[in-house]
């Protein structure tokens, strides 16, 4: 029955046979979900259902941060700075330190947010930092700060 067929032909024929297998098992195997050896399923990650269930409990959430890449947190510090600043033109004679603002101006607000509104308001050119200082509640000297006085205006001389 194969006496006639050229060895050439059945070699291609068998290779396509083959070729569609492989074709139909990879499409079969593409389906269903990739099998992990046990030893590695804990480096898997986690499955749909607790992905999704981790992204509703970290919608609950509250974010603080002192970045600047978080929504909100421009407005936030904006009113922080606007809030000291208004303070020290309040009292312009006095000086202050951080820990006196974070006392009397931002209470309850962390540390990082006291240096911060002192140092954009200092960089802007409203405060200036003053030679005397301090001890601090952390056993460090820390320096007081004071509103910069404003050039006095040039009147005509005549």
């Amino acid at each position: 029955m194969f006496d006639n067929l050229d060895p050439y032909k059945l070699l291609l024929v068998g290779t396509a046979v083959l070729a569609v297998i492989w074709l139909v098992l990879k499409i079969k195997a593409g389906r269903r979900k990739p099998r992990i050896h046990p030893r590695l399923q804990k480096y898997a990650g986690p499955d749909a259902e607790y992905a999704q269930k981790r992204r509703a409990e970290a919608a609950k959430i509250l974010a603080t941060s002192s970045t600047q890449n978080i929504a909100g947190y421009e407005i936030k510090a904006r009113t922080q700075n606007q809030k000291v600043l208004e303070f020290f033109r309040h009292y312009p004679r006095l000086e202050f330190t951080p820990e006196d603002i974070g006392r009397l101006v931002l209470p309850g607000t962390p540390r990082t947010s006291w240096g911060r509104a002192i140092t954009v308001n200092t960089k802007k050119g409203f405060f200036v930092k003053t030679d005397n200082q301090v001890e601090g509640i952390w056993g460090r000297p820390i320096y007081f700060w004071r509103l910069k006085p404003r050039a006095p205006i040039q009147r005509g001389l005549f």
